[in-house]
């Protein structure tokens, strides 16, 4: 009997885009894998309970995929979080630099991605001289997101 790969999934809370990025996750996933969701509030009240759960269920998953949304990480989440075997470790979002050694990581590069999508568009920009960025204030990442 061949053993699946269970992965526990970790994030601070469910929204649309968080629950669009857990319907793709299953969608890629395809049931090739146990996949159970851990939603963890990262504050730090809840540091203590983040810790237990990662550390109890470190030799039952096979992956955490962990997507750590926020400015500020408490260090006790950091310190969890460098405990889990890097080659256990996916980070999604955003690129830590807090977390030690080569792990996988799926992150947005908003800075290049703009940067690189402005250059590719100069030919047509350069008539303008003046140049507006809008983002509505729903897609603005503050500490508590």
């Amino acid at each position: 009997m061949k053993k699946s790969n269970k992965i526990l999934l970790v994030f601070n809370r469910i929204n649309d885009f968080k629950n669009e990025i857990y319907n793709g996750f299953l969608n890629v996933i395809d049931g090739s894998a146990i996949v159970d969701l851990y939603i963890h509030q990262i504050n730090n009240q809840h540091t203590r309970h983040f810790d237990e759960v990662i550390r109890e269920k470190i030799s039952y998953y096979d992956h955490f995929v962990i997507m750590l949304h926020a400015n500020q990480i408490h260090e006790d989440i950091l310190r969890t979080v460098n405990s889990i075997p890097k080659e256990k470790l996916v980070v999604l979002d955003k690129k830590n630099e807090f977390i030690r050694g080569d792990y996988a990581c799926v992150y947005q590069d908003f800075e290049n991605d703009i940067y690189g999508a402005l250059l590719s568009s100069k030919p047509l920009l350069e008539k303008y001289n003046t140049l507006n960025l809008l983002i509505p204030e729903r897609y603005l990442f503050f500490g508590n997101y």
